[in-house]
């Protein structure tokens, strides 16, 4: 799969003469990106680096280094991990007396980010964990912004806010965008399948490659009717 994304995106810029710059290459791993960045290099003989080849994470990151102040942070964020994240969690839970030994720390920061990544979910929940979640994902979003740091489902959430809200953005990136190509696209899930809508826009110019034996992000949200 990753072999005809690598050279459609060589015959693109090769035999089309399109700028590298109008490409968008996502793949899941920093891994696979290095490699498919390498394959190209080697097929073309150009350097690569620059070159929009990368994560959806990496990819988010380097759209918000530049337009997150749209939405009152500051471009200098920082990222925080998910040790980081259950840590903050930990914290909050101390903060309303939430005994670790009724719910871990990790297992409730699980349950915040589902919310994060669907708002509607908490509607869903029963005592006494609906009430944990109203107490601790509010803090947790609030501590965030406060002290200027994202995780990783703020890059992806806050890049399709930035998208949606910001026209002039929306409108920069879709023209910028030519081309836009998704290796392994039976992992992507809801959210990563809007974003891929909103960067793409009337266009609709997208090449996906994937495997629908080959799912392995279920657990993550991943759909396969995508």
């Amino acid at each position: 799969k990753t072999n005809v994304l690598t050279r459609r995106v060589a015959y693109i810029i090769d035999s089309l003469g399109d700028p590298k710059d109008n490409i968008l290459a996502i793949t899941f791993t920093n891994k696979a990106a290095d490699e498919m960045r390498e394959r190209i290099a080697h097929l073309l003989d150009i350097r690569t680096r620059g070159m929009w080849i990368s994560t959806f994470h990496s990819m988010c990151a380097r759209i918000l280094r530049d337009h997150i102040d749209f939405l009152g942070y500051s471009r200098n964020f920082q990222i925080i991990d998910d040790d980081d994240a259950t840590q903050m969690v930990k914290i909050i839970m101390r903060d309303f007396d939430i005994d670790p030994r009724l719910i871990k720390p990790r297992k409730l920061k699980n349950h915040v980010l589902n919310v994060k990544r669907d708002p509607g979910l908490l509607e869903d929940y029963h005592e006494p964990m609906a009430t944990y979640l109203r107490q601790v994902y509010p803090q947790y979003q609030k501590r965030l912004k406060d002290s200027n740091l994202l995780d990783f489902d703020d890059l992806l959430l806050l890049t399709i806010q930035v998208l949606k809200e910001e026209a002039s953005v929306r409108h920069f990136y879709q023209q910028q965008f030519q081309y836009v190509m998704v290796d392994e696209f039976q992992d992507t899930n809801d959210i990563q399948y809007r974003l891929i809508r909103l960067l793409t826009g009337e266009k609709e110019n997208v090449f996906i490659v994937g495997d629908e034996d080959q799912s392995i992000y279920a657990f993550r949200g991943a759909n396969i009717e995508n």
